[in-house]
């Protein structure tokens, strides 16, 4: 999905990406259940909600990426002549031909079918009885194509999403949505947002790839990580007892 050709507006960006989670999350619902074998009851009884997700999904994508192209020519001369649907030749003039591409994107209402792909992918996730993770990677990436303001606005408001998503995926067999982003980009972020600071803390482990200097394993970052994840299935544990 591109950024740099059409931004979302910053007041949607929390909803867009609970739009692209619920996405991917009902992807992976779809090639799950495709997987099962036929005479399995689990597909059998789920089969008309997984077709309608999988058509849901294929629409949006189609919807998301509708591209038009169409050929055309460039002519130039000293004057400058404009883009015509066929070569114009002048006896004064140099000119030059060039096959050109038109691209069009045409703008989704992507929140009108949020609520029922949530219902979809939240039913189909508790009757699956998995335990889905998906991980986001790379998204630093996004900060060379558009503003960095805007890109700021888009990384608070994808942490904040996938926050709010993890309350509700958790209670199916602790599925989660987890963002791998770079230290100096999260601090960044922590003057824009007064509850960031928390919620990074609580959620979150930072990892050193270079740290060899812990006296004890446990105190490395990836053990660290192990033992947040160890503390936080046993307080779920606890708290459903």
């Amino acid at each position: 999905m591109s950024f740099s050709q059409n931004e979302i507006n910053r007041e949607e960006n929390s909803l867009f990406w609970e739009y692209v989670f619920l996405l991917d999350i009902g992807q992976s619902l779809v090639d799950f259940y495709s997987k099962l074998r036929f005479y399995s009851p689990t597909k059998y009884f789920t089969q008309k909600e997984v077709i309608e997700l999988k058509s849901l999904i294929e629409n949006e994508h189609l919807r998301i990426e509708n591209l038009v192209s169409n050929n055309g020519y460039e002519t130039k001369n000293s004057g400058g002549i404009k883009v015509s649907a066929k070569p114009s030749v002048n006896l004064n003039s140099s000119c030059s031909v060039n096959e050109s591409e038109t691209i069009t994107k045409i703008r989704s209402k992507y929140y009108e079918i949020i609520p029922r792909l949530k219902e979809l992918t939240f039913n189909l996730l508790k009757k699956s009885k998995q335990s889905l993770s998906l991980y986001y990677d790379d998204m630093d990436q996004f900060e060379e194509s558009i503003s960095y303001d805007y890109f700021q606005s888009l990384m608070k408001n994808m942490i904040y999403s996938a926050d709010r998503l993890n309350s509700d995926l958790w209670e199916f067999n602790s599925s989660k949505i987890c963002l791998v982003l770079r230290k100096d980009i999260v601090d960044s972020l922590q003057h824009q947002a007064n509850n960031l600071n928390k919620l990074v803390t609580d959620s979150g482990i930072e990892i050193s790839w270079f740290d060899n200097v812990r006296s004890e394993p446990s105190e490395h970052p990836l053990m660290q990580m192990v033992l947040h994840k160890i503390k936080k299935v046993m307080i779920n544990s606890v708290k459903r007892i």
